[in-house]
């Protein structure tokens, strides 16, 4: 399959349910090597610079304890290539990247058992930016997502809410549950498992 075929195929799973995994952005070596800087800069040990901590996964506090050679990922020309073919016209980096560790143990429970007991990010309560509804967050992995790894588990198709949130200042305002039984939602958690890069 052609490279342009296959930013096509992550394109419509972009448009169709919120998210794509675009494998292999980064080669062995750039993931190793971001693993190592990730691994050198968060610590169990240094809870004064985390602005999270969640089981075993551990998120640092930015901008205060950014890494500068972690932000230079961002910029990566294949990660830049991507984006491009998923976001219509110009695009620019708004936000100081957010170094997550997460170390090995249980984090988020088991959707299989019903023992979930992670959540998902909507969009904030502030007003609306002018840009907002047209951005996508990105992640990068410079290790192995494995199961319960955390911050990894996606509702597909809840992007579809961004215009109704939009417009409804009362209904953004609010947290759902699955029992909530949301119009054209179809409340089925996805994890996200993957290899580095």
């Amino acid at each position: 399959m052609s490279k342009q075929k296959k930013i096509k195929d992550y394109r419509q799973q972009f448009i169709n349910q919120g998210y794509a995994i675009v494998e292999n952005v980064l080669t062995t070596g750039e993931a190793k090597e971001g693993s190592a800087i990730l691994l050198d800069k968060i610590r169990p040990e240094s809870p004064e610079s985390y602005a999270g901590i969640w089981g075993t996964r551990r998120q640092l506090k930015t901008p205060e304890h950014s890494i500068p050679e972690i932000a230079r990922f961002a910029t990566h020309p294949k990660l830049l290539e991507a984006v491009s073919h998923m976001i219509d016209g110009p695009f620019r980096l708004t936000a100081e990247p957010l170094p997550v560790v997460t170390f090995p143990g249980k984090v988020s429970g088991c959707l299989k058992d019903g023992n979930w007991r992670g959540h998902t990010d909507g969009l904030s309560r502030a007003p609306f930016l002018e840009s907002e509804g047209k951005a996508a967050c990105i992640w990068l992995t410079f290790a192995d997502i494995e199961s319960s790894g955390g911050a990894t588990t996606l509702i597909p198709g809840s992007h579809c809410l961004i215009e109704k949130m939009a417009a409804d200042p009362e209904f953004r305002a609010k947290s759902y549950t699955a029992e909530d039984n949301l119009d054209g939602l179809n409340w089925n958690p996805k994890e996200i498992t993957l290899k580095a890069g």
